[in-house]
């Protein structure tokens, strides 16, 4: 028996302070963006040390908006997704940004607002399928949710993970996209390898092994 835990936000801390380098090494911000975000970040690290969840949030809002900023555009769950460009220069965060930015979505939704594309799968292919009565019309309170959830939204549950190794017999399985910004592998890796239990060293000495599928290496 095993838990698959997929591009997990399990420790807020760990996944913003490594979004600064993911970004340089891959070209998409300066020196001058990677400082400008990283400094973010750490004011971030200190609000969750300090217990400020709520304020922490609205700070990775605003981290967010730099990001979008400082990479023109860049769409923070496919990094090499194809965007619209309007100009060498930055973009300015508008309305129909800072509403996707609320709940950790970006340009990519920007471009194609997902409320809209959301609602007529919603209302029609799915409705279809399921013969859900007219009357009855899908709605979007994602925004609500959020809101609802904004003090604990900061929070590690990296306590959780532990939680089932230590108490449970189930193989736990972390995996994560190497193009997604948000939870970045180089995140996921941090606080996977200060996971506390048993399994540890002997997890952290364990040979690395390739995977591939139908002969392509993944």
């Amino acid at each position: 028996r095993s838990v698959a835990l997929g591009a997990p936000w399990i420790s807020p801390e760990d996944s913003v302070l490594s979004w600064g380098d993911f970004l340089l090494n891959l070209g998409f911000v300066d020196t001058k963006g990677h400082f400008v975000i990283q400094s973010t970040a750490e004011d971030i690290q200190d609000l969750i040390r300090s217990n400020r969840h709520r304020r922490a949030t609205e700070v990775w809002r605003s981290l967010e908006s730099i990001i979008l900023n400082e990479t023109f555009g860049i769409d923070c769950y496919n990094v090499l997704l194809p965007q619209k460009f309007g100009g060498v220069g930055k973009r300015s965060v508008g309305d129909d940004d800072r509403e996707v930015l609320i709940i950790g979505e970006t340009s990519h939704y920007h471009f194609n607002p997902p409320q809209t594309k959301l609602e007529r799968l919603m209302r029609g292919t799915v409705s279809e399928t399921l013969q859900i009565p007219a009357h009855v019309r899908w709605g979007s309170q994602r925004e609500q949710v959020f809101e609802a959830i904004a003090e604990d939204f900061m929070k590690p549950a990296t306590s959780t993970v532990e939680l089932l190794l230590n108490s449970t017999d189930l193989d736990v399985i972390v995996y994560t996209g190497q193009l997604d910004l948000v939870v970045c592998t180089p995140g996921t890796v941090r606080w996977v390898e200060n996971l506390r239990w048993p399994g540890r060293e002997d997890y952290l000495a364990a040979p690395r092994v390739g995977m591939g599928s139908l002969g392509i290496l993944e």
